[in-house]
């Protein structure tokens, strides 16, 4: 599980450095007036994590084309694009308390479900192994169950990490509407 554990650590390690790299980025248009580039970044990231939800209703609605897995390849590529345009968005402006919620639930949001993935998936994958090599052990399945129990006890749990990432992503839609609704009312549209 450590590799796992380096794996899942330096990839959200390299996405916050992206991310700095375009918050940055965003810091250097506020000071030279790209101001439309910005407003537009932040449009283009919203509408591409909520594309992402296309992967939540494939869950409840099979009848959507495309396989399960694919929708949760395009949900994770849509969600970090989206959130790289959010961070050159917010863009070094420091000057209002619910853009800067927004962009903290993006962030938190992204890494939970990031972090979520992995570990749920690998424990998945380990359970599945461990079964395999007790079966081969010639192990009953009563005794295979007993000998898993750890396993699935804690690959339960982390099934449950969905009862946080689902929340945080309800509050980060009632946030992302606030500030939407607040930017386009001081912005006189």
């Amino acid at each position: 599980m450590g590799s796992l554990i380096g794996r899942t650590l330096g990839l959200a390690a390299g996405f916050l450095l992206v991310w700095v790299v375009a918050y940055r980025l965003g810091g250097w248009m506020v000071h030279n007036r790209y101001d439309d580039l910005l407003y537009f970044s932040g449009w283009l990231g919203t509408v591409m994590v909520l594309a992402s939800l296309g992967y939540s209703v494939k869950k409840l609605w099979k009848p959507l084309p495309g396989k399960l897995g694919t929708w949760l390849d395009l949900h994770m590529v849509l969600s970090m694009a989206g959130n790289f345009f959010v961070c050159l968005h917010v863009g070094g402006r420091s000057f209002a308390l619910v853009p800067w919620l927004t962009f903290v639930f993006f962030l938190v949001v992204m890494l939970s479900g990031l972090v979520g993935y992995y570990l749920h998936f690998y424990s998945k994958r380990k359970i599945a192994q461990e079964r395999k090599e007790l079966k081969e052990e010639g192990l009953a399945p009563a005794e295979q169950e007993e000998a898993l129990a750890w396993l699935i006890t804690g690959e339960q749990i982390l099934a449950g990490w969905r009862k946080v990432h689902i929340p945080l992503n309800i509050t980060l839609g009632l946030l992302l509407l606030l500030h939407i609704v607040s930017a386009l009312y001081y912005r006189g549209v």
